[in-house]
């Protein structure tokens, strides 16, 4: 009894080598050394396909297995070629970094050439008008130029015809009397104003075609 369980423990662990459980074994099984000192284990079925666990695979599994183990993953052929690659990029780059003209971020960079301006303007405070000034301008004669002197410093000027007829305007003289461009033709009941402005010696122009005429001007300094 002794003899048959130690023959079954070490069939058990055989078969448990090749990949076969005892318990796939259906049936009887025996063993045997045959004359080449070989042991034969032989049983009735097992639930393992055939060729699970034959001579062939195990060959098979050994040529996968040598195939694996040819496979260059890190020798010393690679990891030169990989240190040579990265030696070949260090030296790229102290190139660009010594090379003249290139500059760090941290360089300074001098700015040379000309400038229109050097600083641009800044605009003070707005002055708001504190005085208005109006005049009465009579147009006694048609396409007669008449004039009025604006008050230095005007920022803002009104005009209109007190009796609706159309007139024309200018800033210059010999523009108005005969009509020449440029000049302001303003129509019938129409008022005009220029606003925003800073006007220094500056003087305004009128004519009709309707003798009598009268031109209301007001101007805010």
């Amino acid at each position: 009894m002794a003899q048959q369980s130690l023959t079954n423990v070490i069939i058990n662990r055989i078969l448990s080598l090749v990949g076969i459980n005892i318990k796939d074994v259906t049936g009887r099984y025996t063993a045997e050394v045959n004359s080449n000192n070989a042991l034969k284990v032989a049983m009735d079925s097992s639930s393992v396909a055939i060729g699970d666990a034959t001579a062939a695979n195990q060959t098979a599994e050994i040529g996968h297995l040598a195939s694996i183990a040819g496979e260059d993953f890190a020798t010393q052929t690679t990891l030169a070629a990989l240190n040579a690659l990265v030696t070949t990029l260090n030296g790229l780059v102290t190139a660009i970094k010594d090379t003249a003209g290139i500059k760090q971020i941290v360089d300074a960079v001098a700015v040379t050439g000309t400038f229109w301006q050097a600083t641009q303007p800044v605009s003070g405070p707005v002055t708001p008008a504190t005085t208005i000034t109006e005049y009465s301008v009579t147009l006694t004669n048609v396409d007669t130029e008449y004039s009025q002197a604006i008050p230095d410093g005007t920022k803002k000027i009104f005009y209109m015809s007190t009796s609706g007829q159309p007139f024309r305007a200018a800033y210059a003289t010999g523009k108005v009397a005969t009509p020449t461009q440029p000049y302001e033709a303003v129509g019938a009941g129409v008022t005009c104003s220029d606003d925003g402005v800073s006007l220094t010696s500056k003087t305004i122009y009128f004519a009709t075609d309707v003798a009598g005429d009268v031109i209301f001007l007001r101007c805010w300094t």
